[in-house]
């Protein structure tokens, strides 16, 4: 049976509001009216998304739906419940509880992989899927950095194994992006640090996703990339060309003058692309 608690925010004035299940506990915000649209955050920030869910041009016209996952702010504990099928069934618990029987979906890093998972699972719920730059495997193509931010948190350093893992996937102007933003977040990273590597991240690489699994995936998909994301790593135009060449429905989008973190460097752009896209993809009109 769930409960509603209230949590005070501070990305905006509007409060969190806590979802108890029996099995997990959730933060979110719903505001907003019409299409549905539910923001899946990536690891380590978990307001990554946050200038891009409150963005004017998707809040003017749609019901949004941001949440915490497990294991960060005051949702509940990672352990037990970070596996990507597992995160992708307690977004459908949560959408059941708030009668949203169907919504665009937006999935950034590993988030990605829950928005694919989800619409796997749940293929009547997803209107759409946009997928920013998710965090699958890809044969043949590794980050070393990641590794050795794993490293550097197994020292005991949570603050040198966030910035060797930032830099790994966005580059090393990285806290530039996050600070001009979210000031706060921070400090916020370094309390959800232990979810993130020690729960969050093996769930990650167990997570399987080939072709097979792709050709599954029936929604209508817009695959975002950032413009400079290849300079940081091979993984992302790696990860975009499987996204391209085996999503059935698929077209990609390149955001200019941005890296991993691109919800954060060129908000306003993403959200009027994302807009454009879900304006193809209206309730009722699949």
């Amino acid at each position: 049976m769930l409960t509603l608690l209230m949590a005070a925010g501070a990305v905006n004035a509007q409060p969190w509001e806590r979802a108890v299940f029996q099995d997990v506990t959730l933060e979110y915000r719903l505001k907003g009216a019409g299409d549905v649209v539910v923001f899946i955050h990536g690891g380590v920030f978990s307001d990554g998304l946050a200038p891009l869910s409150s963005a004017p041009a998707l809040t003017a016209r749609h019901r949004v739906l941001t949440w915490r996952r497990v294991g960060y702010a005051r949702s509940g504990p990672a352990s037990g419940n970070a596996a990507i099928a597992s995160q992708a069934a307690q977004l459908a618990q949560l959408m059941q509880r708030l009668d949203l029987p169907r919504a665009h979906i937006v999935g950034h890093s590993s988030g990605g992989l829950i928005a694919l998972q989800f619409a796997l699972d749940h293929p009547g719920r997803v209107q759409s899927l946009v997928l920013l730059e998710p965090a699958m495997s890809i044969p043949g193509v590794s980050s070393p950095g990641i590794a050795q931010a794993m490293r550097i948190y197994q020292g005991g350093d949570r603050a040198g194994a966030i910035d060797a893992f930032m830099r790994a996937v966005d580059g090393a102007d990285w806290r530039e992006h996050v600070e001009r933003e979210l000031p706060l977040a921070f400090a916020r990273a370094l309390a959800d640090a232990p979810a993130f590597f020690e729960q969050e991240m093996p769930a990650v690489r167990a997570w399987q996703f080939g072709e097979a699994e792709a050709r599954r995936i029936r929604a209508p998909t817009l695959a975002v990339t950032g413009g400079d994301s290849g300079k940081v790593s091979a993984n992302w135009p790696a990860r975009q060309a499987f996204l391209l060449q085996h999503l059935p429905h698929v077209e990609g989008y390149v955001l200019d003058d941005s890296s991993h973190m691109l919800a954060l460097e060129q908000p306003r752009t993403l959200a009027a692309r994302l807009l454009e896209f879900f304006s193809s993809h209206r309730a009722g009109e699949r």
